[in-house]
């Protein structure tokens, strides 16, 4: 209909030209005679007839088209779009039978969709399975942000490179006093490098019976949401706080550190006095304190849930709770006024060498590179004889620590 709605209008604008041509030659007879031709004003009519004709057969096209544009559903404010709706229905469709069951029209509805994310997302490539519907994606990347603060917390760089390149600072110089007349000499130091983070393959691996696929009652959709998005939060989380940075990303705990740091690069160590099964207040604060100024206004504490107990109890000499967290009237809980955050990955007193607790600038001090988005393949064949499909979800994600200086751990010592 688009296409007959265009050529309409191409002709009724050649019909037009058309016209206008004519009139002008009858108005140039009439001023040269006196009178026009009986044969220009027949051909007038005749051009004024057809374009009647055509404008006709063009609001007929319109309306038609107005009508079934009408009883087309619309989505509510906040709901899935019609070409979401499409989409999702041929996934659904991809996810139950296999690709042998898609028609045209679902084929091409998946390749839009992927088209568009790639045009849109400029970390993800097309791949060889079909990507996901877009509320299923970001219901994914909602759930990775809850279970893994680092992510929240880090700088987070889309990359369309097996590896994230970032220009740094390495040294500087340091300005000197001199006299009047004195000889300046070049005042060396200031060097320049790359930060290079590369990018790793995450995957997630569900099998599902073809049992369930088959049941109209079984909610897919929100099978693969919380079998991926648990997936990889657990894997990403691990990866950024204990990766030793080989076929994963490199973890803040594992990164070069030093309680005297000699370089930019190496994050602060803080020994927690005391024994191994004590931190103190003091501990704390005394880490807290090892960052620079620049780096304090914008930090945050990533603690154990069971380490945030352990200092709930610190007690002042009158029996009063030193650390009231949320108590306090109009003021978000804090520690030492920077915010806390959770996080499973992180460890407990009791073993020296543990690390009990991280405080820093994590978006200046940890970079987190992402290379492709979630994509997913339908497999029937692998565990077919079993009566199992098995859905094989990936990504590509690099993390690692960019700036040591601006983050320290507090270490359970002996």
């Amino acid at each position: 209909m688009e296409t007959d709605l265009k050529e309409i209008s191409e002709q009724l604008k050649t019909g037009f030209e058309q016209f206008k041509q004519v009139h002008q030659d009858q108005l140039k007879e009439i001023k040269e005679k006196g009178v026009s031709s009986a044969q220009l004003e027949e051909k007038l009519q005749k051009i004024s007839a057809d374009l009647e004709k055509k404008e006709k057969l063009q609001k007929q096209k319109l309306a038609a088209l107005e009508s079934k544009i009408s009883e087309m559903p619309t989505s509510v404010e906040g709901g899935p779009s019609e070409r979401e709706i499409k989409h999702k229905s041929a996934f659904m469709k991809y996810a139950i039978k296999g690709e042998q069951y898609l028609n045209s029209e679902d084929l091409d509805t998946l390749k839009a969709g992927a088209t568009e994310q790639k045009a849109l997302i400029a970390s993800q490539d097309t791949t060889g399975g079909y990507l996901i519907p877009e509320d299923l994606e970001r219901a994914i990347i909602k759930a990775i942000v809850e279970a893994n603060p680092v992510r929240q917390l880090a700088r987070v760089r889309p990359t369309t490179t097996d590896k994230s390149r970032h220009p740094k600072r390495a040294g500087t110089f340091a300005a000197l006093w001199i006299q009047e007349q004195g000889t300046r000499a070049e005042t060396t130091g200031l060097v320049y490098g790359i930060e290079e983070i590369p990018n790793h393959e995450l995957y997630a691996l569900v099998d599902i019976s073809q049992r369930d696929l088959e049941d109209s009652a079984f909610n897919l959709e929100q099978e693969l949401q919380e079998e991926f998005s648990e997936q990889f939060a657990v894997a990403e989380g691990l990866a950024f706080l204990k990766g030793n940075g080989i076929q994963k990303p490199e973890g803040i705990m594992t990164a070069p550190a030093s309680a005297s740091p000699t370089s930019i690069n190496q994050v602060i160590i803080h020994t927690a006095t005391g024994t191994t099964s004590t931190l103190t207040a003091n501990d704390l604060i005394d880490a807290y304190y090892k960052i620079k100024d620049g780096y304090a206004r914008a930090a945050s504490w990533l603690i154990r849930r069971g380490t945030i107990g352990v200092i709930r109890k610190f007690v002042a000499t009158s029996g009063d709770y030193l650390w009231q967290p949320g108590l306090a009237a109009d003021k978000p809980p804090t520690l030492l006024g920077a915010p806390y955050y959770e996080s499973p990955d992180l460890e407990l007193q009791g073993t020296q060498g543990n690390t009990l607790a991280l405080c820093g600038d994590f978006r200046r001090g940890y970079v987190v590179s992402d290379r492709i988005g979630t994509s997913v393949l339908r497999d029937p064949f692998t565990q077919g004889t079993r009566g199992m499909v098995r859905f094989i979800a990936r990504r590509r994600v690099g993390g690692q620590v960019v700036l040591g200086e601006a983050l320290v751990k507090v270490v359970a010592g002996a």
